[in-house]
């Protein structure tokens, strides 16, 4: 259903207050604000799938993994950003004390991913710490008419009360491609970086063994050459509870270009005493260069004086590519 339509004007100076108010996250740029302001119409559409009626936690039911199709705006669109949460059939917010979303991944299934050809473009992403994909500018995802957005996600009770009546929404903010502001928009492609790979045996999940020392962390790292020039202008990261935080790493100069780092409410959680439970991530706001060829590396870091089963180490970025 479409809530409604504002008129937003996005400029540096807004990207710039924005960063110095987001705790964990600095502003890294090394290319001049050329993004330019926007000041069309913008649709806001709320979409939702489920309707689930899940058991308690560890009961037959008590969660639903789902690949399939999913509904998404009509026509030839620049998708500005996309928000995940869970909700009742009111459209109020589920506690997570009392449902999880474990992950969804969005993607594109009429255009390869970058990185990963073999599945489709990896656009958007969210698990627990519900982080948003927020494009600034004139930057914007290209949605064409045709595209056909497919999913897989994971959500579970997280406790020992079944919940029903729970659905997976995703409000999306984009702008309708005319034949008059056709080039305006900046279009990006999406970098999907996980320190599992591709997908091909570990659906990007790994075990953090525990048993470790008070204060020890487990880091996984992986590497990446990004195969075009570019200009990042998003990025945000995944970690499941237990997480200290996930960096990316410019190898050639060492340089720390985003370091996403979970908040968490202490106390509560069955497996993860020391930390509590994980609420939410701050994107890292980028405008920086990125050049063919170069090499980044992911580090995915855990806790590891207690076990971590299916961890994830997931960062998302959108590069613009002229």
């Amino acid at each position: 259903m479409v809530r409604g339509v504002f008129r937003r004007t996005r400029a540096l100076g807004l990207v710039l207050a924005l960063a110095a108010s987001l705790s964990g996250c600095w502003y890294h740029t090394n290319v001049p604000w050329a993004g330019g302001p926007i000041d069309d119409p913008v649709v806001v559409e709320t979409l939702r799938i489920g309707g689930w009626n899940l058991a308690a936690r560890d009961q037959p039911g008590w969660e639903v993994l789902g690949n399939q199709l999913m509904p998404k705006p009509q026509g030839n669109l620049a998708l500005k950003s996309i928000d995940f949460s869970l909700v009742d059939a009111a459209g109020n917010p589920i506690s997570t004390h009392l449902v999880h979303l474990h992950h969804i991944v969005m993607m594109d299934m009429t255009r390869p991913d970058p990185l990963c050809p073999e599945v489709g473009a990896r656009f958007a992403a969210s698990g627990s710490e519900r982080t948003p994909l927020v494009l600034p500018g004139d930057y914007a995802y290209k949605v064409d008419a045709g595209d056909l957005w497919g999913s897989t996600f994971h959500v579970h009770t997280s406790g020992p009360a079944a919940v029903n009546g729970v659905y997976l929404q995703y409000e999306v903010s984009y702008e309708r491609i005319t034949s008059a502001n056709a080039n305006s928009f900046k279009y990006t492609s999406p970098y999907f970086l996980d320190v599992t790979g591709c997908w091909e045996n570990s659906a990007s999940e790994y075990d953090v063994p525990g048993g470790g020392a008070a204060g020890s962390e487990h880091v996984l790292p992986r590497q990446y050459t990004l195969p075009r020039n570019g200009t990042a202008v998003f990025a945000g990261g995944h970690l499941h509870a237990g997480g200290v935080d996930l960096s990316l790493t410019r190898d050639g100069t060492g340089e720390d270009y985003c370091t996403a780092l979970p908040k968490y409410t202490p106390g509560g959680h069955p497996s993860h005493p020391r930390l509590g439970y994980l609420n939410d991530i701050d994107p890292c706001p980028i405008h920086s260069r990125v050049n063919a060829g170069e090499r980044f590396t992911l580090r995915s870091t855990y806790d590891n004086q207690y076990p971590v089963a299916k961890a994830m180490g997931i960062m998302l970025m959108h590069v613009y590519e002229p």
